[in-house]
């Protein structure tokens, strides 16, 4: 392993203020030209903070719920959306509530497309919905899905061109943005245990998946879709929580086991 540049030493820095009430986080969501932080609190608010002023902001506002998932725009930087497990979708602009949308489902899992004109969002249900997003409206336009357990984690391709989605099941499906059609058909099963988390590389040549298997998985077949993978046996002794994507041949990995890695990915 090592610190890619940028992340110099690896070592981190304390935001200062008071923060979230609850003094717990459940989600977290950066914008897309990394200034503003986006806290989703236990305390049923949102904290809009700037980073670079390495300080959380104090004033938060009521999201109406609990958080559940979340995820920033890749373009807007002052949008971001929020699924409540009181079966809400939230749209956040700046530090405000936007619009708030009832659903029938549980939001689990959130992710934008690749011009944060959608919103993907995976239900406790099993399904996925796309949504339009126009201003602060959330209109759906699909729905549909294979996965058989609820959805942990939604990403998309800067390429444009793929979503993925996991699941409590282990399962993992890659469709086209398109039509949204399943391209794995049968998904891939080659965790066991839950996938907790997804992210594509910059040139989307690689796709990797953590697990509370505690493997972490690297897959890099997106034309005929076959099983060719990596895999990082026990990257995170007692599971893996979140992988994302440096650049593309450096991963960052979170585990349960309260440790970050930085991994070296080989060229293909």
């Amino acid at each position: 392993m090592r610190s890619p540049s940028g992340i110099k030493t690896g070592d981190g820095t304390w935001l200062s203020g008071i923060g979230h009430a609850g003094k717990v986080v459940s989600q977290i969501a950066v914008n897309a030209n990394s200034e503003l932080l986006y806290s989703f609190g236990l305390d049923d608010r949102v904290h809009v903070s700037q980073l670079s002023k390495l300080h959380v902001n104090q004033d938060g506002a009521e999201l109406g719920g609990l958080p559940a998932a979340a995820a920033a725009s890749p373009r807007d930087p002052q949008v971001a959306v929020a699924g409540l497990a009181q079966n809400k979708l939230v749209v956040i602009r700046g530090d405000a509530i936007a619009s708030t949308l009832s659903v029938s489902y549980q939001p689990t899992a959130i992710a934008f497309n690749v011009d944060g004109t959608q919103v993907i969002v995976g239900g406790k249900d099993k399904k996925l919905r796309v949504y339009e997003l126009s201003g602060a409206s959330l209109k759906q336009i699909w729905e549909g899905g294979e996965h058989d357990k609820p959805i942990s984690w939604i990403d998309t391709s800067r390429d444009g061109e793929f979503i993925v989605s996991t699941d409590k099941e282990a399962s993992i499906y890659i469709r086209g943005t398109s039509k949204f059609d399943c391209r794995n058909k049968n998904g891939w099963r080659y965790h066991q245990a839950s996938v907790q988390t997804c992210s594509f590389s910059p040139d989307t040549k690689r796709l990797a998946t953590g697990s509370l298997d505690t493997h972490i998985i690297l897959w890099h077949n997106f034309k005929d879709f076959s099983a060719d993978r990596i895999r990082i046996e026990r990257a995170h002794p007692s599971g893996v929580e979140h992988v994302r994507f440096w650049d593309d041949n450096t991963l960052i990995s979170v585990g349960a086991d309260r440790t970050v890695k930085i991994w070296d990915v080989p060229s293909i």
